[in-house]
């Protein structure tokens, strides 16, 4: 090369600053959309290039357009792209003029989009994706695309509709539709829930019912106490004669209201059984009757919340009680009788033998006869009285036969004729002897 003086070097520098700024503000200028069209020279001639969209109406309406506006090379660079675009993107429109479609959409998409190019070349193809913003989010879109000759060259024009209000009046739709299924669902459910619910309020009132009549038949008391000691229910038993003042018994005090006093009674088995968390009871005499009285706890969330008094009267059964007892001890005194008896009827007929012995053997008029017939009769008469006891020791009271009245109060007497005298008592008998017989 030949060498230039530093004076050409400035001028050429000078010279080459000034096209470059030229050539940034015509590009500046084709990004604003300012151009219609621009020159381009090249080894083969200059070219001009002029924008589909470089008439001013055409621009205008494009620029106020709802929709985003794109012209796209067959790569996916952004030749043009309109306001509305841009502010989908919350981005400006210089940014976006130059850059490729595929840097606002995820890489696992880039193949779609290429796809969808592919397809547009042929027919006008529509497609929704995903768009990424300058602050992150995403906004969903539509893509209808077609592919336009520019200048002899093929490019891609797109309209990109969003679908963020869509979206969110489809899902608006179907939260609605599944609210009124849940609506109808729940009416439903609140129907069948109230329709068993009223049956089990209607069977509890029954059972509960049926459960008041139970306990108001049982002859012993019960009463619920709280552990202030106030009776809280009681049923209409009558072992504390609550029969009459049953509706006034609710909110007094037990020690109050059942034996008159102004504090717990001692040995108290409903406070033993609040203490102890277990079954209390005790017997004690009151008004002449016997009393069983138990206790036992109801308890609630781990503790006991209530005690259910119940009190049996027992005195009829302490009395039979004691009856069984009394007759028992008279079986075994039977018993006894019985034994006694078989062992003395032996004795006693040798004895009546010895005595006959005696009377055989002595002299009409000697004393040994008169002896020996006191001795027989006094025999005969022990006799008697051991048969006569083993007659009551024997169970024949199903064995039923004719006898005199006189003859069953005779043997009675011999049994207890030495007790009414030890007793000072002077028994006269006066039977008819003509009475009939009785079948027993």
């Amino acid at each position: 090369m030949e060498k230039k003086s530093k004076q050409e070097l400035l001028y050429e520098i000078n010279q080459l600053q000034e096209k470059l700024s030229e050539a940034r503000e015509t590009l500046h200028a084709i990004k604003k959309g300012e151009v219609d069209a621009f020159v381009v020279s090249d080894p083969d001639g200059e070219h001009i290039y002029t924008l589909e969209s470089a008439d001013y109406t055409y621009r205008v309406l494009v620029q106020s357009m709802n929709e985003g506006a794109l012209i796209l090379a067959q790569d996916g660079t952004i030749f043009y792209c309109n306001r509305r675009f841009a502010e989908m993107l919350k981005t400006s429109s210089e940014k976006l003029t130059g850059s490729s479609i595929l840097e606002y959409v995820e890489s696992v998409e880039h193949e779609d989009i290429r796809d969808l190019l592919l397809r547009a070349k042929n027919a006008n193809c529509k497609t929704e994706h995903f768009f990424n913003a300058a602050d992150g989010t995403q906004i969903s879109v539509q893509l209808s695309v077609n592919s336009a000759p520019i200048n002899d060259t093929l490019r891609f024009c797109v309209v990109v509709t969003d679908l963020t209000e869509r979206k969110l009046t489809e899902e608006t739709q179907r939260l609605i539709g599944e609210l009124k299924i849940s609506r109808a669902e729940l009416e439903t459910r609140v129907v069948e829930r109230t329709a068993e619910i009223s049956a089990n309020e209607m069977k509890y009132r029954k059972l509960s019912q049926e459960f008041r009549t139970l306990l108001n038949a049982i002859s012993d008391t019960l009463i619920l106490l709280s552990p202030d000691m106030e009776i809280m229910w009681a049923n209409r038993g009558n072992a504390y004669l609550l029969n009459e003042m049953i509706s006034e018994a609710v909110g007094q005090t037990c020690y109050h209201l059942l034996c008159g006093r102004s504090a717990p009674c001692e040995k108290c088995p409903v406070i033993r059984c609040f203490d102890t968390s277990e079954k209390q009871g005790v017997v004690e005499t009151r008004n002449g009757r016997v009393l069983d009285k138990r206790a036992f706890p109801i308890e609630e969330g781990g503790r006991v919340g209530s005690v259910l008094l119940l009190v049996s009267d027992i005195t009829e059964k302490m009395a039979i009680q004691a009856e069984a007892m009394a007759a028992g001890h008279m079986a075994s005194l039977g018993e006894l009788a019985a034994g006694v008896a078989h062992e003395i009827n032996n004795p006693i007929t040798g004895i009546i033998n010895y005595g006959q012995i005696l009377i055989n053997e002595c002299s009409p008029d000697g004393m040994e006869k008169d002896i020996g017939a006191r001795i027989v009769k006094e025999g005969e008469r022990i006799g008697h009285i051991v048969k006569t006891l083993l007659s009551y020791a024997h169970d024949k009271r199903k064995e039923k036969r004719p006898s005199r009245v006189s003859a069953i109060l005779e043997e009675s007497m011999i049994l207890t004729q030495s007790q009414i005298r030890k007793e000072g008592t002077d028994l006269k008998i006066d039977i008819p002897g003509n009475l009939p017989e009785v079948d027993v």
